[in-house]
Protein backbone atom coordinates (compact mmCIF):
# COMPACT_ATOMS: atom_id res chain seq x y z
CA UNK A 1 0.00 0.00 0.00
CA UNK A 2 2.67 2.54 1.00
CA UNK A 3 4.83 1.92 -2.06
CA UNK A 4 1.86 2.32 -4.38
CA UNK A 5 0.89 5.53 -2.60
CA UNK A 6 4.40 6.95 -3.05
CA UNK A 7 4.48 6.00 -6.74
CA UNK A 8 1.16 7.75 -7.30
CA UNK A 9 2.33 10.80 -5.35
CA UNK A 10 5.57 11.23 -7.30
CA UNK A 11 4.21 10.56 -10.77
CA UNK A 12 1.86 12.63 -12.89
CA UNK A 13 1.34 16.38 -12.32
CA UNK A 14 3.96 16.70 -9.57
CA UNK A 15 6.70 15.30 -11.83
CA UNK A 16 5.50 17.50 -14.69
CA UNK A 17 5.86 20.60 -12.49
CA UNK A 18 9.41 19.62 -11.62
CA UNK A 19 10.46 19.19 -15.25
CA UNK A 20 8.76 22.42 -16.29
CA UNK A 21 10.59 24.29 -13.52
CA UNK A 22 13.86 22.98 -15.00
CA UNK A 23 12.91 24.31 -18.43
CA UNK A 24 12.21 20.89 -19.87
CA UNK A 25 9.39 19.37 -21.88
CA UNK A 26 7.53 17.40 -19.23
CA UNK A 27 6.16 15.02 -21.87
CA UNK A 28 9.70 13.75 -22.42
CA UNK A 29 10.07 12.45 -18.84
CA UNK A 30 8.50 9.43 -17.18
CA UNK A 31 8.51 8.22 -13.60
CA UNK A 32 10.50 5.03 -12.95
CA UNK A 33 9.47 3.25 -9.75
CA UNK A 34 12.77 1.34 -9.44
CA UNK A 35 13.95 3.09 -6.28
CA UNK A 36 10.62 2.79 -4.51
CA UNK A 37 11.27 -0.92 -4.02
CA UNK A 38 14.32 0.08 -1.93
CA UNK A 39 12.33 2.25 0.50
CA UNK A 40 10.80 0.47 3.50
CA UNK A 41 7.16 1.13 4.37
CA UNK A 42 8.38 2.55 7.70
CA UNK A 43 10.09 5.46 5.92
CA UNK A 44 7.31 6.05 3.41
CA UNK A 45 4.71 6.21 6.18
CA UNK A 46 6.74 8.83 8.07
CA UNK A 47 7.33 10.74 4.82
CA UNK A 48 3.60 11.14 4.27
CA UNK A 49 3.06 11.99 7.92
CA UNK A 50 5.52 14.89 7.64
CA UNK A 51 3.73 16.25 4.56
CA UNK A 52 0.16 15.67 5.68
CA UNK A 53 0.77 17.17 9.14
CA UNK A 54 2.22 20.31 7.56
CA UNK A 55 5.68 20.02 9.13
CA UNK A 56 7.19 21.08 5.79
CA UNK A 57 6.14 23.29 2.91
CA UNK A 58 5.99 22.11 -0.69
CA UNK A 59 7.36 24.56 -3.23
CA UNK A 60 5.66 25.03 -6.62
CA UNK A 61 8.22 22.80 -8.35
CA UNK A 62 7.67 19.87 -5.95
CA UNK A 63 10.69 20.42 -3.69
CA UNK A 64 10.17 20.58 0.08
CA UNK A 65 11.50 23.05 2.61
CA UNK A 66 11.42 22.92 6.41
CA UNK A 67 10.55 25.82 8.67
CA UNK A 68 14.05 26.39 10.09
CA UNK A 69 16.83 27.87 7.94
CA UNK A 70 18.41 25.50 5.42
CA UNK A 71 18.11 24.28 1.87
CA UNK A 72 15.45 22.40 -0.07
CA UNK A 73 14.93 18.66 -0.31
CA UNK A 74 14.29 17.26 -3.78
CA UNK A 75 12.37 14.01 -3.85
CA UNK A 76 13.29 13.17 -7.47
CA UNK A 77 16.43 11.63 -8.90
CA UNK A 78 17.13 11.79 -12.65
CA UNK A 79 18.57 8.54 -13.97
CA UNK A 80 21.07 8.27 -16.78
CA UNK A 81 19.43 7.60 -20.12
CA UNK A 82 19.80 4.00 -21.24
CA UNK A 83 18.16 4.84 -24.55
CA UNK A 84 19.24 8.23 -26.02
CA UNK A 85 16.08 8.27 -28.12
CA UNK A 86 13.75 7.34 -25.27
CA UNK A 87 12.19 9.49 -22.57
CA UNK A 88 14.17 10.65 -19.56
CA UNK A 89 13.58 8.50 -16.50
CA UNK A 90 13.07 9.97 -13.06
CA UNK A 91 12.89 7.97 -9.84
CA UNK A 92 12.47 8.57 -6.11
CA UNK A 93 15.38 10.08 -4.17
CA UNK A 94 15.64 7.51 -1.37
CA UNK A 95 17.69 9.73 0.95
CA UNK A 96 15.21 12.59 0.62
CA UNK A 97 12.24 10.36 1.45
CA UNK A 98 13.98 9.14 4.62
CA UNK A 99 15.07 12.66 5.62
CA UNK A 100 11.59 14.13 5.21
CA UNK A 101 10.14 11.27 7.25
CA UNK A 102 12.71 12.01 9.95
CA UNK A 103 11.18 15.48 10.36
CA UNK A 104 7.91 13.90 11.48
CA UNK A 105 9.77 11.52 13.79
CA UNK A 106 11.54 14.43 15.47
CA UNK A 107 8.21 16.13 16.15
CA UNK A 108 6.08 13.15 17.13
CA UNK A 109 8.58 10.74 18.70
CA UNK A 110 11.14 13.10 20.16
CA UNK A 111 9.14 16.18 21.13
CA UNK A 112 10.70 18.88 18.94
CA UNK A 113 8.73 21.75 17.45
CA UNK A 114 8.64 21.77 13.65
CA UNK A 115 9.89 25.37 13.73
CA UNK A 116 13.21 24.13 15.12
CA UNK A 117 13.93 21.74 12.25
CA UNK A 118 15.85 22.56 9.07
CA UNK A 119 16.79 20.51 6.03
CA UNK A 120 20.18 20.62 4.29
CA UNK A 121 22.58 22.37 6.66
CA UNK A 122 25.02 24.71 4.87
CA UNK A 123 28.56 25.03 6.24
CA UNK A 124 30.92 27.13 4.16
CA UNK A 125 30.76 25.70 0.64
CA UNK A 126 29.55 22.33 1.90
CA UNK A 127 26.15 20.88 2.80
CA UNK A 128 27.34 18.27 5.29
CA UNK A 129 24.11 17.27 7.06
CA UNK A 130 20.57 16.47 5.98
CA UNK A 131 18.68 17.53 9.09
CA UNK A 132 19.47 20.12 11.76
CA UNK A 133 17.53 20.67 14.97
CA UNK A 134 17.99 23.98 16.74
CA UNK A 135 17.68 24.63 20.46
CA UNK A 136 15.61 27.53 21.79
CA UNK A 137 18.68 29.79 21.89
CA UNK A 138 19.53 29.00 18.26
CA UNK A 139 22.36 26.60 19.07
CA UNK A 140 22.61 23.29 17.25
CA UNK A 141 20.99 20.54 19.27
CA UNK A 142 21.17 17.70 16.73
CA UNK A 143 22.85 17.13 13.40
CA UNK A 144 21.51 14.23 11.34
CA UNK A 145 23.05 12.56 8.31
CA UNK A 146 20.89 10.22 6.25
CA UNK A 147 22.26 7.29 4.27
CA UNK A 148 20.36 4.92 2.01
CA UNK A 149 21.95 1.71 3.32
CA UNK A 150 22.75 0.46 6.82
CA UNK A 151 26.32 -0.33 5.72
CA UNK A 152 26.82 3.33 4.78
CA UNK A 153 25.66 4.39 8.24
CA UNK A 154 28.18 2.02 9.82
CA UNK A 155 31.02 3.17 7.57
CA UNK A 156 30.32 6.86 8.22
CA UNK A 157 30.11 6.39 11.99
CA UNK A 158 33.33 4.40 12.09
CA UNK A 159 35.09 7.15 10.14
CA UNK A 160 33.74 9.94 12.35
CA UNK A 161 34.57 8.10 15.56
CA UNK A 162 38.13 7.53 14.39
CA UNK A 163 38.61 11.16 13.38
CA UNK A 164 37.04 12.76 16.45
CA UNK A 165 38.09 10.22 19.07
CA UNK A 166 41.64 9.75 17.85
CA UNK A 167 41.39 6.05 17.04
CA UNK A 168 43.59 4.47 14.35
CA UNK A 169 42.46 5.52 10.86
CA UNK A 170 40.04 3.33 8.96
CA UNK A 171 41.17 1.39 5.94
CA UNK A 172 41.65 3.56 2.91
CA UNK A 173 38.33 4.88 1.66
CA UNK A 174 37.43 5.48 -1.99
CA UNK A 175 38.07 9.12 -2.90
CA UNK A 176 34.36 9.82 -3.47
CA UNK A 177 33.44 8.42 -0.06
CA UNK A 178 36.18 10.34 1.70
CA UNK A 179 35.12 13.61 0.04
CA UNK A 180 31.60 12.98 1.36
CA UNK A 181 32.68 12.05 4.90
CA UNK A 182 35.46 14.59 5.49
CA UNK A 183 33.34 17.79 5.61
CA UNK A 184 31.03 16.11 8.12
CA UNK A 185 33.93 15.38 10.45
CA UNK A 186 35.31 18.92 10.13
CA UNK A 187 31.89 20.45 10.73
CA UNK A 188 31.36 18.34 13.85
CA UNK A 189 34.73 19.50 15.16
CA UNK A 190 34.29 23.19 14.38
CA UNK A 191 30.56 23.58 15.16
CA UNK A 192 29.67 20.60 17.34
CA UNK A 193 26.03 19.85 18.11
CA UNK A 194 24.99 18.20 21.35
CA UNK A 195 23.95 15.03 19.51
CA UNK A 196 24.88 13.43 16.20
CA UNK A 197 22.32 11.13 14.56
CA UNK A 198 23.22 8.81 11.66
CA UNK A 199 20.04 7.50 10.06
CA UNK A 200 19.49 4.75 7.51
CA UNK A 201 16.45 2.97 6.06
CA UNK A 202 13.76 1.28 8.15
CA UNK A 203 14.76 3.12 11.33
CA UNK A 204 18.35 1.83 11.32
CA UNK A 205 20.27 4.44 13.28
CA UNK A 206 23.27 5.25 15.43
CA UNK A 207 23.16 8.03 17.99
CA UNK A 208 26.10 9.79 19.66
CA UNK A 209 26.36 12.44 22.31
CA UNK A 210 29.00 15.02 21.47
CA UNK A 211 31.16 15.79 24.50
CA UNK A 212 34.36 17.81 24.93
CA UNK A 213 37.62 16.69 26.49
CA UNK A 214 38.86 18.73 29.43
CA UNK A 215 42.43 18.73 28.13
CA UNK A 216 41.90 19.94 24.55
CA UNK A 217 38.22 20.99 24.46
CA UNK A 218 37.97 18.82 21.35
CA UNK A 219 34.60 17.13 20.72
CA UNK A 220 34.27 13.37 21.16
CA UNK A 221 31.53 11.02 20.00
CA UNK A 222 30.00 8.89 22.76
CA UNK A 223 27.53 6.17 21.73
CA UNK A 224 24.04 6.70 23.15
CA UNK A 225 20.52 5.27 22.99
CA UNK A 226 17.99 6.97 20.74
CA UNK A 227 16.24 8.60 23.70
CA UNK A 228 19.20 11.01 23.58
CA UNK A 229 17.38 12.55 20.59
CA UNK A 230 14.47 13.71 22.74
CA UNK A 231 14.19 17.46 23.20
CA UNK A 232 14.10 17.20 26.99
CA UNK A 233 17.34 15.24 27.00
CA UNK A 234 19.11 17.59 24.59
CA UNK A 235 18.01 20.90 26.05
CA UNK A 236 18.25 19.60 29.58
CA UNK A 237 21.83 18.36 29.13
Amino acid sequence: MWKEKLEEFLGGPRLARMEQSLGRDAAQYVFDSTNISRIPDFDIAWFFRAIEAGYLRELPNGDFIARQDGGVERVYWHLNKSDPQGPGRVTAAVEAIIAIGAVARMVEQFGWEADRIGLQFKWGRHWPFDLTIREADGGIGIQCEVKTRAAEVDSLCQYLQNILNGAPPVAKLPAKTKSNFEPKAMCLIETPPKVFWALGPDGYEKVFRVARTEETNRPLLIAAENNALHRLHVEGS
